[in-house]
């Protein structure tokens, strides 16, 4: 999965690519953890051949070590028995010339920042050739925005499809206001009139994911099947556990419409 955002020429040159590369990671991220930044880069290397390589895990931890020294970045074990954490300093949010949050993370938002993380992953071993817009991103290109309005990212597609993808590991709102925002991205259109997401994604677990489901139901009775079947919902978290590139990552199969089936991985498709 590529990643966009690129700071000004400018600025670029006082970091090396692959410090580049960590930065413009945690930013669109938030924050992650340390295990994850190495998926992350590893996936990079085996799927793009422009994207700057690390030789070895050790060599990703000096560069962390480094950006860290040169106080770009934040490492810190935030969950006791758990890997560190790395998020942006305010001089590392500087030099990549935008705007992004840059105090530690609050615990309770830790379990979804690593959800969207293995999401993210997940869709980076899939497509990698899409692009992953967060909505730290989206923040920053769609000023005035409503932010609860929203999704956690966007998946642009190399066909390009746009799929607005929603992590929620707990309730969040009421199930009104889920339903308003389903229809509100459903209805959303481009210049041209035409839809402007191609599906919804929605990767939830618990309580979150039986008002999701419930939801649709209710998009197939006020419209049609027909867009009651852009929303996907995916349990998480991910079930069987599978190894990817020597590291632990546990993924749903799941495919990615009726007719079309990305190697091993198929999604578990309900329908409405």
């Amino acid at each position: 999965m590529t990643v966009s955002n690129q700071p000004p020429e400018i600025q670029q040159k006082y970091l090396a690519p692959q410090d580049f590369s960590i930065l413009t990671l945690v930013m669109q991220q938030r924050a992650i953890r340390l295990d994850q930044m190495v998926c992350f880069l590893t996936a990079c290397k085996r799927r793009s051949h422009n994207h700057p390589t690390f030789s070895s895990k050790s060599s990703i931890h000096n560069r962390i070590e480094h950006l860290q020294r040169e106080g770009l970045l934040n490492l810190e074990q935030i969950e006791q028995g758990q890997p560190a954490w790395m998020w942006l300093t305010k001089q590392g949010v500087h030099i990549l010339g935008t705007t992004a949050p840059w105090k530690c993370p609050g615990r309770h938002t830790l379990p979804f920042l690593y959800a969207t993380n293995r999401v993210r992953l997940l869709l980076t071993e899939q497509h990698p050739q899409a692009t992953w817009r967060s909505q730290q991103q989206l923040k920053n290109t769609e000023k005035g925005s409503n932010v609860s309005s929203l999704p956690t990212a966007e998946l642009l597609t190399e066909s390009e499809q746009r799929i607005a993808i929603h992590v929620m590991v707990r309730l969040l709102g009421t199930y009104e206001h889920m339903l308003i925002r389903m229809f509100e991205q459903l209805g959303r259109n481009t210049d041209d009139r035409t839809p402007y997401y191609t599906a919804l994604w929605y990767y939830a677990s618990g309580e979150a994911e039986q008002q999701l489901r419930t939801a649709r139901a209710s998009v197939a009775t006020l419209t049609t099947q027909a867009i009651a079947r852009k929303i996907s919902i995916i349990s998480y978290p991910f079930q069987p556990q599978q190894s990817w590139n020597n590291h632990r990552l546990a993924v749903q199969t799941h495919s990615w419409s009726r007719h079309e089936q990305s190697g091993s991985m198929r999604r578990k498709e309900e329908e409405p």
